[in-house]
């Protein structure tokens, strides 16, 4: 339902598609290193360790953050450049990773890029590629309007079409309860001025912030703040 409100935006990959395409990822690699790759665990706030040049890292739960700084009005500040989630590649192999941290409890899964290669790994390795560049396009996206509202509008219409749930009557549940502070990261914004916008969608009974995650409910009147 979140996909269908919410058409053509940065969502990638379908969620089961995405576990199909981690799952046959780590059979590959596991099959090629003689055992399955080791899944690490991480606590919310935890920074990841540094990747390895050459090694992916997949994501099998919780949600993980890449982060980058920049330089405000106000000095320098963190913004999230990427928002991952369940069955979701962090990082690919090639390059310099930017820094990565657990945004709730996580499980993470590291190996390799030359053992790839092996019960259609290699496909499915190059579709979470596809769906990880999807991500940061997003994140790109979300950052365009200069207004806070519009910003986290498009924020949480992504966080919907990659991760929520559709509930009865047609709310949308994203499994997510982030901080003000951490909103406002992921918008490129203040604290404050996130706190205000978060306020007034809730004023408006477009969404309802709580222990079980984000609840949006008037997706329509949210994809449509996320169009100003």
């Amino acid at each position: 339902m979140s996909r269908e409100v919410f058409p053509g935006w940065y969502f990638g990959l379908p969620e089961g598609l995405r576990r199909e395409a981690c799952l046959r990822l780590l059979e590959g690699a596991g099959a090629l290193l003689g055992g399955s790759p080791a899944v690490l665990r991480y606590a919310g706030g935890e920074a990841l360790p540094p990747v390895e040049r050459g090694w992916a890292c997949v994501l099998v739960e919780g949600f993980v953050r890449v982060r980058t700084g920049y330089r405000g009005y106000a000095g320098l500040r963190q913004a999230t450049l990427a928002l991952a989630g369940p069955w979701q590649l962090v990082w690919g192999g090639r390059g310099d990773p930017p820094p990565a941290e657990a945004l709730t409890g996580c499980a993470v899964a590291r190996f390799p890029e030359a053992a790839l290669g092996g019960s259609g790994s290699a496909g499915a390795f190059l579709d979470l590629l596809e769906d990880l560049l999807a991500a940061y396009e997003g994140a790109a996206w979300a950052l365009l309007p200069r207004g806070t509202r519009a910003r986290l509008s498009r924020v949480l219409a992504l966080l919907a079409g990659r991760f929520g749930r559709e509930l009865p009557g047609g709310a949308v549940l994203v499994p997510l309860s982030p901080r003000r502070a951490d909103l406002a990261e992921m918008a490129a914004t203040t604290r404050e001025s996130m706190t205000r916008a978060v306020a007034e969608l809730v004023e408006r009974g477009t969404l309802e912030v709580g222990g079980r995650g984000i609840l949006i409910e008037d997706a329509a009147e949210l994809a449509a703040l996320a169009g100003d």
